[in-house]
């Protein structure tokens, strides 16, 4: 049976690194632009995933949390990751507009 879980570094403007431990974090992603190879951020789901996360300013302090945080929560399924494609976007834009929708 599949876990579907792992350690997910967020890496935002700034930069700001925030880390969970959770499973189908493909809700993150919205819509998949072609033209661009990129992805448009789910607002409402990287808030209710990362919105309570510690920040972290450095990715050296990010990673050495993450990896302390595989080690204590055992098992996961895709490790540790980090997650660059919302690097240019501010966390607090994505608070916002999560506001706004919710």
């Amino acid at each position: 049976m599949s876990a579907d879980n792992g350690i997910y570094v967020l890496q935002t403007y700034g930069p700001e690194y925030r880390i969970i431990h959770a499973q189908a974090i493909d809700n993150i992603y919205s819509e998949y632009i072609v033209e661009s190879h990129t992805w448009t951020p789910d607002v409402d789901a990287i808030v209710n995933y990362f919105g309570k996360s510690k920040v972290y300013k450095t990715l050296d302090e990010a990673w050495d949390f993450a990896l302390q945080m595989e080690e204590d929560v055992g098992y996961c399924e895709y490790g540790s990751c980090l997650i660059t494609d919302f690097r240019e976007y501010d966390f607090s834009d994505f608070v916002e507009r999560a506001t706004k929708n919710g």
